[in-house]
């Protein structure tokens, strides 16, 4: 399954991705973002579990803070829930009901572009991302791949000038950091010189191959497949959803003076439906992928 999800064409993959970002932005209802929730984190569960769980706790880390320090200082909504004076730096404490509603919807809202940026990583292949970057900013790209190769060359480079200098007796290990830096600190002249004379090498490559004269070669190109073109159509019905919902206010939610009335109406059951099934469609099709020929035939 995961093979397949990684085989869409990066393009689509990024419109699909993209449509998810302004459907979370846009929509301020707590059923909507809550269903929006579930989509994506068990596309996430299923693709890759470990990956879930490590964003969740970082959504976790980022997300108490926020609901210790905004019903704190927001001392907006007329349900008040609890009301202290004489707290020291604040003067009185006021936690209303529309205060903790808001907060819970910003917190999921947040989860939702963290879950949907951990999609991210996983769906698109950094060498596929960095050749698209070069059709349209050639010299960006470069710079992106020069900055990427230069670190882990630097660590390497100075992880065996480590093991020189122990075979040397060197004590380079020692318990206390200040000691371990200091020990450290003298061999990263010979790490900055060593790259810049990698440097010079890489500029005389790049000079010989006459990068940046005349107009750039490329060499891949990826075929559009029906799965990009039926993944397309899906990201399409989300923004056609979405000003849908906006225009009969069905994606909208007012938290202040008070809590707008949960409305189970039908037309936000139905709404709330179809973005469950239009966001976990790529899973659907994989599903479909891995049961049965006629669509490995077809997509």
């Amino acid at each position: 399954m995961q093979y397949f999800l990684k085989s869409f064409s990066i393009i689509y993959i990024l419109i699909y991705l993209a449509a998810l970002v302004t459907l979370i932005a846009f929509c301020s209802n707590p059923i909507i973002q809550m269903l929006i929730y579930i989509s994506i984190a068990l596309t996430l569960i299923i693709i890759d579990k470990s990956l879930f769980e490590k964003t969740l706790i970082l959504s976790l880390f980022i997300a108490i803070p926020i609901m210790i320090i905004n019903p704190v200082f927001n001392c907006m909504g007329v349900t008040t829930l609890l009301r202290v004076s004489g707290v020291p730096f604040i003067g009185y404490l006021n936690i209303t009901l529309e205060t903790l509603v808001y907060t819970l919807s910003l917190v999921l809202k947040l989860t939702n572009t963290i879950l949907v940026f951990s999609l991210f990583n996983l769906l698109i292949q950094p060498d596929k991302m960095l050749n698209l970057i070069s059709l349209i900013a050639a010299r960006s790209a470069l710079i992106i791949t020069l900055t990427a190769r230069l670190v882990p060359s630097m660590i390497d480079e100075l992880k065996e000038i480590g093991e020189i200098q122990r075979t040397r007796g060197v004590n380079l290990d020692s318990k206390n950091l200040i000691q371990r830096v200091r020990n450290w600190f003298p061999f990263t002249k010979l790490i900055l010189f060593s790259s810049l004379e990698n440097s010079y090498g890489i500029s005389e490559a790049i000079q010989t191959k006459a990068y940046g004269i005349g107009k750039r070669s490329v060499f891949f190109s990826e075929m559009i497949k029906p799965r990009d073109l039926l993944l397309t159509a899906n990201s399409i019905l989300i923004f056609i959803l979405l000003y849908i919902g906006s225009n009969i206010k069905v994606m909208s939610y007012n938290f202040y003076p008070r809590l707008d009335k949960v409305d189970f109406s039908l037309k936000q059951i139905i709404l709330a439906l179809i973005i469950l099934v239009l966001v976990l469609f790529p899973i659907m099709m994989a599903w479909g992928y891995s049961r049965w020929q006629y669509l490995r035939q077809k997509i």
